[in-house]
């Protein structure tokens, strides 16, 4: 399963060894490292309890530049990378990251509005569409661990993040991805009122304009890395719109 990487300039005979490297090296520990900083923080040794205000003031920073690459590298090998990704470590310490990322950046901002937190969360947000896409073992991560799940926290976003077109253009792929072809994602995704409004209306629009030209549709995208043709196979698009329609038309 490959689709075109967001930056075609990566494309070339060095990809596959970067991709080995990467695997080889466990993803330069990117995991481990935000892992450890979150431990330090939390007197409990949980990451769940960890400290927000015990956190490096560097924090934002480093957890964007880490998640950031982590995509970029889903991008140019996904099924290799999510692969090293279900490695029962790395596994592990992902959902506690997506976890608490998606709890501290929604919490941040609900108080206020705040360009790295949100610059943050859309790339958590993307990361996990991504590490889920086509892949159900990875699927069922997202409802480990007590309520709210890391899918509970996807469906219950801030109305001012919805209302943002930039920002549902990052979150509606990655919920596609989440519950296409998954019944128990779907059903819980249902209550978040994704399904139905608006992941459905925005899948359809995005059928019914998929024969614009390459420049149009990167013209009215807001980034190539965040557009649903680099995030979800194409040739599948037709089988999660039929899906969708038939959970919210049941015949």
């Amino acid at each position: 399963m490959r689709w075109p990487l967001c930056n075609s300039a990566a494309r070339g005979d060095n990809v596959q060894a970067l991709v080995v490297a990467l695997k080889e090296e466990r993803l330069a520990g990117l995991t481990s490292l935000l892992t450890n900083i979150l431990l330090r923080a939390s007197r409990s040794g949980s990451i769940a309890m960890a400290d927000a205000v015990a956190l490096p003031c560097n924090f934002l920073s480093v957890a964007l530049m880490a998640f950031r690459t982590l995509c970029n590298a889903l991008f140019l090998d996904v099924e290799a990378i999510q692969g090293l990704l279900r490695a029962p470590d790395l596994c592990m310490e992902v959902y506690h990251l997506v976890s608490y990322l998606l709890r501290f950046c929604l919490a941040r901002i609900c108080d206020e509005r705040e360009q790295a937190t949100e610059e943050l969360l859309d790339e958590v947000v993307l990361f996990v569409g991504l590490f889920v896409v086509c892949n159900p073992r990875n699927q069922d991560v997202l409802l480990w661990g007590k309520s709210p799940t890391i899918l509970q926290l996807l469906c219950e976003f801030p109305s001012s993040y919805i209302r943002d077109p930039l920002r549902l253009e990052t979150l509606l792929p990655t919920l596609l991805s989440v519950c296409y072809d998954n019944h128990c994602l779907l059903e819980v995704n249902t209550t978040g009122l994704f399904v139905e409004r608006p992941l459905l209306p925005f899948f359809q629009d995005v059928l019914e304009s998929s024969v614009e030209l390459p420049d149009q549709q990167e013209e009215r995208s807001f980034s190539n890395r965040h557009a649903l043709e680099n995030r979800f196979p194409r040739e599948l698009w037709q089988s999660a719109s039929e899906q969708l329609c038939e959970h919210v038309y049941p015949s």
